[in-house]
């Protein structure tokens, strides 16, 4: 299914506003500091109603924070966070709804700490599960294959801002923003 922002990568404002009347998972404004160090810098997300989004950038670039922040684990110094059009404190009936019937999962570097093995299985999980199509997913990785092949928009985080956005086709293979370019060759070479 395509994005409602990759097809307007252009004007990301326009897109943001666009998408987020119809977003499953709606982040407006979100601002993370720890100390000094800004790890959330005024992020404006959607997430679209089986939409499978993948979220790539160096360590310490925000990715895990934002997914914390989503499910309410982390608590944005500002902005909005909206599940399905409820605000993020309904935390009881949310967590009720997505016990029975998950209309999104987010996935932090599920292939992390796993044996290489395991590895292929996992993610042929997590690909089983997107193709069923019933989902949104909101997957941070690493693993740059998978999400050329799983996502419909690839997010580049640096510094605790998406950097660049896109179809995967376009951030992965031929990325605008010079810290994308650098991330994924240094990511490719290893």
């Amino acid at each position: 299914m395509p994005s409602q922002i990759e097809s307007r990568t252009h004007d990301p404002v326009a897109a943001t506003a666009s998408a987020s009347a119809q977003a499953l998972l709606s982040m407006r404004g979100i601002t993370k500091s720890y100390g000094d160090h800004v790890v959330l810098n005024h992020i404006d997300l959607d997430v679209a109603s089986r939409e499978k989004v993948a979220v790539i950038g160096p360590s310490g670039s925000g990715k895990t924070t934002i997914l914390r922040a989503a499910i309410g684990l982390v608590k944005p110094d500002e902005g909005t966070i909206r599940i399905d059009g409820e605000y993020l404190w309904q935390r009881v009936a949310i967590a009720r709804s997505l016990a029975l019937r998950p209309k999104i999962m987010l996935f932090d570097e599920v292939t992390s700490a796993l044996d290489p093995e395991l590895v292929g299985e996992v993610l042929r999980v997590v690909r089983q599960l997107a193709s069923e199509g019933e989902m949104s997913m909101l997957i941070v990785t690493h693993e740059i294959s998978f999400a050329a092949d799983i996502a419909d928009r690839v997010l580049m985080f640096d510094a605790g801002k998406i950097v660049e956005q896109g179809p995967p086709s376009q951030v992965l293979k031929n990325p605008t923003n010079p810290r994308t370019r650098q991330f994924l060759r240094a990511v490719l070479e290893r």
